[in-house]
């Protein structure tokens, strides 16, 4: 779901797997990436750019609050993860 990774040329994620024990593992991924920032005029600004003041705009941030390792929900670890708000 990152169809501009090449084209912007980010790296790839790294995934590191860490053994618990027999019965399981850590599993950390990185995920590089970046959002535009938009800047809008405002009049005391911290930016001062070609004579005017401006200030960062609120960007919306997407966070997942969902994820899964496989599609067999019978399997522990494939039953979904969800992050409460």
């Amino acid at each position: 779901n990152d169809s501009s990774r090449f084209d912007d040329d980010m790296p790839e994620p790294q995934i590191e797997v860490t053994p618990i024990d027999a019965q399981s593992v850590d599993v950390e991924i990185t995920i590089r990436f970046f959002e535009n920032v938009d800047l809008v005029p405002e009049d005391n600004g911290p930016i001062f750019y070609r004579g005017q003041h401006y200030a960062v705009s609120t960007v919306p941030i997407d966070e997942p609050n969902q994820v899964a390792v496989g599609d067999n929900k019978e399997l522990p670890t494939d039953a979904p993860y969800s992050r409460e708000n």
